[in-house]
């Protein structure tokens, strides 16, 4: 049985051009082993990074730093840091999105003179 095989795009996303009074959000942070993709992948957040859902990163990147709604369009997810707000200045993110292209099957891959 062949494996689904794809690629997470990762983006860091500055907040750079914050408001300096941000509208609160209800964000609602994941922590450890978060399944991605209907299970295809697992994320591993570890206790120094937090997981925000498509909903949350969408709030993140659209309500609070102003972004058109858009560039969260194709969003799976965000990354941020454990302890550190990302509507404040010092807040940062990490996008997750999906892009199934470059797969190589391993009947392909089998084929390929590598020398």
């Amino acid at each position: 049985m062949m494996k689904k095989r794809f690629t997470l795009a990762l983006a860091l996303v500055a907040s750079g051009a914050l408001a300096t009074t941000p509208a609160p959000l209800n964000l609602k942070y994941q922590t450890g082993a978060i399944p991605l993709l209907n299970g295809e992948a697992t994320l591993n957040t570890g206790s120094s990074l937090r997981y925000l859902n498509a909903d949350g990163a969408r709030q993140v990147i659209v309500d609070g730093w102003g972004n058109p709604e858009g560039a969260a369009s194709d969003v799976l997810g965000m990354i941020v840091p454990a302890g550190t707000d990302p509507m404040t200045q010092a807040g940062w993110g990490v996008v997750i999105t999906e892009s199934r292209d470059g797969h190589v099957s391993d009947s392909d891959a089998a084929k390929i003179n590598y020398d």
